[in-house]
């Protein structure tokens, strides 16, 4: 990026905490200026297991990282992107899952529900700041051969 005449930063930062976003979101404040896009792409899983195995650590830990995540890191953005708060507008991209539609049984319902959730914030987002200049759409890709993968089993 740099060597393209761009401006770039690397944060490395624990989205699911909200002390965490807010700092980072100052950082880019300060370093790179207005924010004009948000790509929420964070997601976890565990070990494939069905409902009756699951622990309320498990679940809160999959909720904590896969929907709260993208409420902070876009209320963050639509305070800096809103034409209401002097923003210039700009664009949310949330990464949903094909596991959304299909409900993952006997593996990851409780990943398949945070997505599903995804997916209702972003319905319910677009509607709430389109007026603002924000324009909020969702992604859905289905299975990707990755290492979260190979590591739920």
């Amino acid at each position: 990026i740099t060597s393209n005449g761009g401006k770039c930063i690397t944060i490395q930062a624990d989205v699911s905490d909200e002390h965490a976003v807010v700092q980072m979101f100052e950082r880019i404040d300060r370093e790179l200026g207005q924010v004009s896009v948000l790509v929420n792409n964070a997601g976890i899983l565990h070990k494939q297991c069905r409902l009756e195995e699951m622990t309320a650590d498990r679940i809160n830990a999959i909720l904590t990282n896969n929907v709260t995540s993208y409420f902070l890191c876009s209320r963050e953005a639509v305070k800096r992107m809103s034409t209401r708060h002097g923003g210039n507008g700009g664009v949310i991209v949330n990464v949903s899952s094909g596991a959304s539609r299909s409900g993952s049984p006997n593996e990851y319902i409780d990943y398949a529900a945070s997505k599903g959730a995804i997916d209702t914030l972003t319905k319910g987002l677009s509607l709430e700041v389109a007026a603002e200049g924000i324009r909020v759409n969702c992604v859905r890709p289905g299975l990707i051969y990755t290492d979260m993968h190979s590591d739920g089993g």
